[in-house]
């Protein structure tokens, strides 16, 4: 049976998980020191079957809403994105993003997952704030967020043990109106979360 988007994207389409999802291609990727070098992933070796009671937790959950990318392209199931520990009653939610397909870095997927997926945490699950953590070595990531006028809220200092040294994280946050106002300086004030969710929106000036 051929599976139909959740939402669909320019560069990129969002996908309900799948098993395979977890116990092939993120065990591939969180094995591979490469993919997991700003993660907290990857510090101990995953297994298919932790990563099955992974896929089983989420897939039942009510407080995790999690999707795999597809490179609209390939066909490729190229990473997984979703929200964790959502809080239903103060409407919070963390966003957490990993594009394992290495082939698949550097084509601007990263201005679109974060486009779409805080388009979709404050519209279709009605969000009021989303947070995410950053390496502060991911340069990549910190300018994504910075892109977005997400406001640094804190820093957790030497919160992350790799490569022979300590890692400070960036905690970042973004209320709903403060993303539509960052969204219509770029695209423009008639931009409505919607848009991000159309298929779209302001793909002829999306960063390359």
């Amino acid at each position: 049976m051929v599976q139909h988007p959740f939402i669909v994207g320019t560069k990129v389409d969002f996908y309900a998980i799948e098993e395979e999802d977890f116990t092939e291609r993120l065990l591939r990727w969180r094995n591979d020191p490469e993919v997991c070098h700003y993660l907290v992933q990857g510090t101990l070796p995953s297994t298919r079957e932790l990563l099955k009671e992974e896929y089983d937790h989420l897939i039942r959950s009510k407080n995790d809403v999690v999707l795999a990318v597809v490179d609209k392209q390939t066909g490729t199931r190229v990473g997984l994105t979703g929200y964790y520990e959502i809080d239903w009653i103060a409407r919070c939610g963390e966003l957490r993003i990993i594009i394992g397909e290495k082939e698949s870095w550097g084509r601007g997927f990263g201005n679109e997952l974060m486009e779409v997926m805080y388009a979709f945490g404050f519209s279709r699950l009605n969000l009021n704030k989303v947070r995410s953590g950053v390496n502060v070595e991911n340069k990549a990531a910190i300018k994504y967020h910075q892109r977005l006028d997400c406001v640094q809220e804190g820093l957790f200092r030497a919160i992350q043990y790799r490569h022979g040294r300590y890692y400070d994280a960036a905690m970042f946050g973004i209320f709903r109106d403060e993303f539509v106002a960052a969204m219509r300086k770029i695209y423009g004030s008639s931009w409505c979360l919607e848009d991000a969710l159309s298929g779209n929106p302001g793909a002829e000036s999306r960063e390359k």
